[in-house]
């Protein structure tokens, strides 16, 4: 009994004396599945970066805003830093970024029961696609346009574009990879998902980033921790884990 009450009494001991793990507090905005209040682990980038984190004893706090404040609370070091964005100079500017965290792709979707292969744009003059208006595409995708080398139906959102792609009124939908698989998979029946795929080849391929203010006293060393982090997740397998494991409700 004695042994016990000692043991007791230096675990407690060793359990105050050692320091408590430093917590940090990043500002993102609603992107399914990459950021969001309401799915498991607030979505994939909050599950990478915490775990990038937490190997370097460092907790992370997420808190949610519309996109344009998520970034104007960072630039003015309100924050620690910001999830996730993609190359910009005029980020560079007030932000350090991290090494490349995730890829996005952004795919042609299309029903399976269309055989499409494209190599070019010019090879999709005969498809009817779809797209949202807002949304950013490259530079090529807007001049086919004005060339008239696509045919493209802008509409308010995702759904539009896929509920016209199931009654066969558009043939192809421009998405990111992850957004619209999970989409498709929470917005439509197992049997009626299964009709969708998309094609292999992007159309284009972005890497988004954390970033951290330039001006908040600890930034370089945190930028240092987050990407000796990210190094151990991809060295161990971690980070392809949690990809697959995201896309895997598909």
């Amino acid at each position: 009994m004695k042994n016990a009450v000692i043991l007791t009494w230096l675990l407690f001991i060793l359990s105050a004396s050692s320091p408590r793990a430093e917590t940090i507090v990043l500002s993102t905005g609603e992107y399914p599945p990459f950021n969001s209040v309401f799915i498991k682990h607030q979505g994939l980038m909050p599950r990478i970066v915490t775990e990038a984190f937490r190997v370097e004893d460092i907790d992370v706090l997420y808190k949610f805003y519309p996109w344009k404040r998520a970034y104007q609370i960072s630039k003015h070091e309100q924050v620690h830093g910001t999830i996730q964005w993609l190359p910009s100079t005029k980020r560079a500017v007030s932000h350090y970024y991290s090494d490349p965290i995730l890829s996005e792709q952004i795919v042609w979707f299309h029903l399976k029961s269309l055989s499409f292969s494209w190599d070019g744009l010019k090879d999709l003059k005969s498809y009817k696609i779809c797209a949202v208006r807002g949304y950013t595409y490259n530079e090529q995708f807007y001049q086919a346009i004005d060339d008239s080398f696509l045919e493209v139906n802008f509409v308010n959102n995702n759904k539009q574009c896929l509920g016209m792609m199931l009654k066969n009124r558009i043939d192809l939908f421009p998405e990111t990879l992850d957004v619209g698989l999970f989409q498709i998979a929470t917005q439509y029946s197992a049997n009626t998902a299964n009709l969708f795929t998309y094609h292999q080849k992007p159309l284009l391929t972005n890497w988004n980033y954390l970033l951290l203010p330039m001006k908040r006293q600890g930034s370089l060393r945190l930028l240092e921790k987050f990407n000796a982090g990210l190094n151990t997740m991809k060295i161990n397998g971690t980070l392809d884990q949690y990809i697959m494991e995201s896309r895997s409700i598909n």
